[in-house]
């Protein structure tokens, strides 16, 4: 677990093929703690991509912490 709270927490999600980007998901909002998405048809190999992600838990209150990662798929 990353984040924990006693309030509830809501999440913003960003995902690009570079560290930073958002090409392939912008500010995704929910509460869940998982995600499911897709590669836009703009990324046309997927083979081996990085997908840099930027994860934003937020208070209701806006006081927010986030974390950077990526992850690698399969070849």
């Amino acid at each position: 677990k990353i984040f924990s709270s006693p309030h509830p927490l809501y999440y913003e999600i960003s995902a690009g093929t570079v560290e930073g980007g958002s090409d392939i998901l912008l500010w995704q909002e929910t509460t869940s703690t998982s995600i499911v998405f897709s590669l836009p048809n703009s990324v046309t190999s997927w083979s081996g991509l990085h997908v840099h992600l930027i994860v934003k838990a937020i208070t209701m209150g806006g006081v927010y912490e986030d974390i950077k990662g990526y992850i690698q798929l399969p070849k």
